[in-house]
């Protein structure tokens, strides 16, 4: 079976020109090239782990739009710790987390 298109699913390809997004961005901070991708025009969202390292990214996210659908695709197999900090993370920051799980039964999305 081949790979489906990336325009079935409403995903079309912007076309950049690389050399002048990296002149663009060479010095820019992180909220600055978060705040240049979502003023392309386009559907955006952030994914995060939970892992030790997204609180950094899921801060930065908060501060430049908090709004931002925010996924995080919980498997069932993460550690009681990595709950207790996404608990905190998702509390504190304010983020529109969007919780994709996996049961026997079905898929599911709860945003919360």
């Amino acid at each position: 079976m081949p790979p489906p298109d990336a325009n079935n699913f409403g995903i079309c390809p912007v076309e950049l020109d690389l050399d002048t997004v990296n002149e663009t961005l060479r010095d820019a901070s992180a909220a600055e090239v978060v705040r240049w991708a979502l003023g392309q025009g386009r559907r955006a969202i952030a994914t995060t782990s939970m892992g030790r390292n997204a609180a950094v990214m899921l801060h930065l996210v908060s501060q430049v739009d908090a709004s931002l659908p925010t996924i995080w695709v919980d498997t069932g197999y993460n550690l009681r710790d990595t709950y207790v900090v996404a608990e905190r993370l998702i509390r504190d920051l304010n983020v529109n987390i969007c919780l994709l799980y996996t049961s026997d039964a079905a898929d599911d999305l709860l945003c919360v």
